[in-house]
């Protein structure tokens, strides 16, 4: 039998847990499927940059899981920011360019994670899938 230094166990139980990323989409807002697409890549690859390093390669060494959850309305997604502030949870919200469909500075999608499941369902675990 192998004992491992409780620091390297700590490291072991944290890579296995499973972590994911979350981005809540505007459903009140008629972006098309394209546009959708758009902001979605936005949110995601932001809230992964506010990430620090360790989140980051952990997530990648684990398939970078996301689900893309519907969002209500601008004050949802800033209030759900909020909460993810407060518990440390990397996050990111995206407002267009206003060059398509939408006017400049809409709110349109909210990113949080990567962060261990439990984490990021403790801010997005009510909301319905997209």
């Amino acid at each position: 039998m192998t004992l491992w230094p409780i620091a390297g166990a700590l490291v072991l139980a944290v890579e296995t847990r499973g972590m994911k990323q979350a981005i809540v989409a505007r459903t009140d807002i008629g972006m098309g499927q394209g546009k959708l697409a758009a902001q979605v890549a936005h949110a995601s690859l932001s809230a992964y940059e506010n990430a620090d390093t360790q989140l980051r390669d952990q997530w990648k060494r684990n398939g970078q899981k996301k689900v893309v959850l519907k969002g209500e309305s601008e004050r949802q997604l800033q209030e759900l920011a909020t909460i993810a502030d407060r518990e440390g949870i990397p996050n990111s919200i995206v407002r267009d360019a206003g060059h398509t469909q939408l006017e400049p500075g809409t709110v349109t999608a909210l990113a949080v994670g990567p962060a261990a499941d439990d984490r990021v369902d403790s801010v997005t675990g009510s909301l319905s899938l997209f």
